[in-house]
């Protein structure tokens, strides 16, 4: 793909139906990536719902997060179907202010939906292009993903901090419609870019039906539990106070790690934390897990453990849900009073002694009684996945940014 300054539409952009509006995606990392965790979920579990309703042409990076190679058996730097949506892998090389300028100009959309607060070139170069007037002044959708809690703030405060104050500065981020994915993160929005136009459009979990949550389940032992945990292992996600809960669990623990190894002076600490473990639970490290194999081995397990420090959505937390697996949670996410709606637990961190109650609980429950837990969990799951007016807010906050180009 050549980057000309005046390049031709059908030279870059996918022919676009007249019928359907057009929703220009920019996301770091996408399918078939799974590093990145929720983010890459967010925006295809979008496309997976709404794909028939509107073209998604999403550009993205060739390359999962901190990999050096490319994924395999992607075409690069042009436009190729996944699933619902036209995808643009750009190589590095492609990913420069003058190859981004060119592909916005070329590709004619309603929308130009940026799915980051602080990525460097699928964001930020994009908004700088906007705001010197270098690409069609289309409504633009902002979504932080979780960028702006304060958990997440910590990480590079500095910097963070520095760039926030220079984009106000600058209003690279003026006229946005901002997507807050929960109550919280509405907060976390108003209080960086205070009286933005911000919508509550809850992040969309997979379709059930789709992502393959019929995977047969493994009748549970009475006295022994088998625990997963799925998410990246970084300080956030609380992997060390998972193993701290289950250090002091009573009954048989069968303790599985999946996700990938972001932090590896963290994980120095956990394979401390496992050495210390009593003989009675056991720990096994199987890195990262295919996006497509989530739901199939979720099913495996007894119980799902993420005592997260603070999560926007939690994917994985509800695709346990739907794959029948009760979780065991932390009260810094979304998904709130689960031991009322008999599916699981959330606890505040500062307890301990209620996550170590509930590992017991479950431990000794037998096979009927689990099976019942498990089977609540799932219709919960279920339910979350097939809600509509989660689906509608999405489509509302298309329709209202697909009104502002409308008015322009």
């Amino acid at each position: 793909m050549a980057c000309s300054s005046q390049p031709r539409a059908s030279t870059i952009g996918p022919s676009p139906s007249p019928s359907k509006p057009v929703i220009l995606v920019f996301t770091g990392h996408y399918l078939p990536g799974n590093k990145a965790g929720g983010p890459i979920r967010s925006v295809s579990n979008v496309v997976q719902h709404l794909g028939d309703e509107y073209q998604f042409h999403v550009v993205t990076a060739d390359r999962d997060l901190d990999d050096r190679e490319p994924y395999k058996d992607i075409i690069p730097d042009t436009w190729v179907p996944v699933g619902k949506a036209q995808v643009m892998y750009l190589s590095p090389r492609k990913q420069s202010m003058r190859c981004l300028r060119s592909i916005i100009t070329a590709t004619d959309h309603d929308v130009l939906y940026l799915n980051s607060f602080f990525d460097p070139t699928f964001t930020i170069k994009p908004l700088v292009l906007r705001r010197l007037g270098l690409i069609p002044q289309r409504p633009l959708i902002i979504a932080p993903r979780g960028e702006l809690a304060p958990s997440a703030l910590q990480k590079k405060a500095l910097k963070k901090a520095i760039f926030s104050r220079c984009a106000r500065v600058l209003g690279l981020y003026s006229n946005a419609l901002w997507q807050a994915a929960s109550a919280h993160e509405e907060e976390h929005i108003r209080r960086r870019s205070g009286d933005a136009t911000v919508i509550l459009a809850p992040n969309l979990p997979p379709l059930p039906d789709v992502a393959g949550s019929h995977a047969q389940r493994i009748t549970k032992a009475l006295g022994r539990l088998r625990v997963v945990f799925l998410a990246r292992i970084v300080p956030i996600k609380n992997l060390l106070l998972a193993l701290r809960i289950l250090a002091r669990a009573q009954e048989n623990i069968e303790f599985t790690i999946y996700g990938p190894m972001e932090d590896r002076v963290y994980w120095a600490e956990c394979e401390a934390a496992i050495r210390a473990l009593p003989p009675h639970v056991t720990v096994s490290y199987r890195g990262e897990l295919a996006h497509e194999l989530v739901l199939s081995t979720l099913a495996q397990y007894d119980l799902f453990l993420l005592p997260t420090e603070g999560e926007n959505f939690g994917h994985s937390i509800v695709e346990a849900l739907i794959a029948g697996c009760p979780v065991l949670i932390s009260d810094t996410t979304p998904w709130r009073e689960l031991a009322k709606l008999g599916v699981g637990w959330d606890f505040p961190l500062d307890r301990e002694d209620l996550f170590v109650e509930a590992i017991n609980q479950c431990a000794r429950m037998g096979p009927e009684e689990h099976t019942a837990l498990s089977e609540q969990a799932r219709q919960y799951g279920r339910r979350i996945a097939h809600d509509e007016r989660a689906i509608e807010m999405t489509r509302e906050l298309f329709r209202m940014a697909i009104g502002r180009r409308t008015v322009q």
